[in-house]
């Protein structure tokens, strides 16, 4: 079984764990939450503002699961060309479409 570094502190067993990884100063959370385990960076530099943050990170996806959205969501992009619907010889009255992306479809990448 591996030994816990002393950059490692267990806020809540099994539950919250805030380490620091080499060769960083900011300190990262582990959460368990839906039997899964999430990770974050707290973005903080002193080990008590950290493990205040990362609390309110695991109640918050806490919260996130009872009430039904994912507890971490993401959107997956692509790399293309920009686009534009005038460049697609689209009539100027054209409105122009939230997405500046042919290839992009609701939350993920088209296949090509």
């Amino acid at each position: 079984m591996p030994t816990a570094l002393e950059t490692t502190h267990v806020v809540m067993a099994r539950t919250l764990i805030v380490y620091q990884r080499e060769r960083s100063a900011v300190w990262q959370c582990r959460y368990r939450v839906n039997r899964r385990w999430q990770r974050a960076s707290t973005g903080e530099h002193e080990l008590p503002k950290a493990i205040a943050k990362a609390h309110k990170m695991y109640i918050t996806a806490e919260v996130r699961h009872s009430q039904g959205p994912p507890v971490v969501s993401y959107r997956r992009w692509r790399r293309c060309k920009p686009w534009s619907p005038r460049e697609s010889g689209a009539p100027p009255n054209w409105p122009v479409p939230a997405l500046q992306c042919p290839c992009l479809v609701v939350g993920r990448a088209k296949d090509s």
